[in-house]
């Protein structure tokens, strides 16, 4: 769509292919853009073309030669359903800031990536509502076994949660995952060839007899109670 690109300065400078874009939930008419900024326009569904400004800064690739260089683009983003203010944001090479003044003219971000794989990107986060304070969940791109992880400490910490050998997810790319509302611990992980589901938040995992067969999924979201899987092609 051209004109949305026409605000930001590096829709087609550096940009993933498939760049992330996503709706305030507490405001519609506020939406997320991620290039190598993070982008943000408050008239979205105004009429005319909206406005966008840059609210977070472009970041240096970490990972190691020869995937090393600029520019190193936004893969996720994620808004707390609760608060505007709280503000995910993760990069091609496994970088992960946080803000809790999303909404300001110039937010302050943290990192909070130690302990993440440097050498994948991160393909969703996710903010476990239930939880104070809130649970949060990467879930990671590339051929390994450690595609999920999971902190309970705002970032401060993680967890490698993708479970043990034989009670595990494969060691296959996680493109999303998605949580209960009704159940917090019942966690479901889109991954290459299906969805896995875990019921005790992480610690094993298995198959689900009545969901998508052997085939690459890549959005999981709740809609008025079920879970809705979007498979690639």
């Amino acid at each position: 769509c051209a004109a949305p690109a026409t605000g930001i300065l590096d829709a087609f400078n550096g940009a993933n292919f498939i760049a992330p874009f996503i709706l305030d939930p507490n405001d519609p008419n506020t939406m997320l853009a991620g290039g190598l900024s993070l982008w943000r326009s408050n008239d979205i569904k105004a009429a005319g073309l909206p406005t966008w400004g840059a609210v977070k800064p472009p970041s240096s690739d970490r990972r190691p030669a020869p995937q090393l260089g600029n520019p190193n683009p936004i893969s996720a983003v994620s808004v707390s359903e609760n608060n505007s203010d709280f503000i995910l944001v993760g990069h091609n090479d496994g970088q992960i800031f946080l803000t809790f003044d999303g909404t300001s003219a110039s937010p302050t971000w943290s990192r909070i990536d130690a302990g993440i794989p440097a050498t994948r990107f991160v393909t969703r986060l996710v903010i476990d509502e239930a939880r104070s304070p809130n649970w949060i969940y990467v879930t990671l791109g590339g051929f390994a076994g450690d595609n999920i992880y999971r902190s309970k400490d705002l970032g401060a910490t993680w967890a490698d949660i993708t479970g043990p050998a034989a009670t595990g997810l494969p060691n296959v790319p996680v493109r999303d995952l998605a949580i209960s509302p009704a159940v917090p611990n019942n966690i479901y992980a889109a991954t290459e060839i299906g969805i896995f589901a875990s019921d005790n938040a992480g610690l094993t995992w298995g198959l689900p007899q009545d969901g998508p067969a052997n085939v690459a999924v890549d959005q999981l979201f709740w809609l008025s109670g079920q879970l809705v899987a979007v498979t690639y092609g």
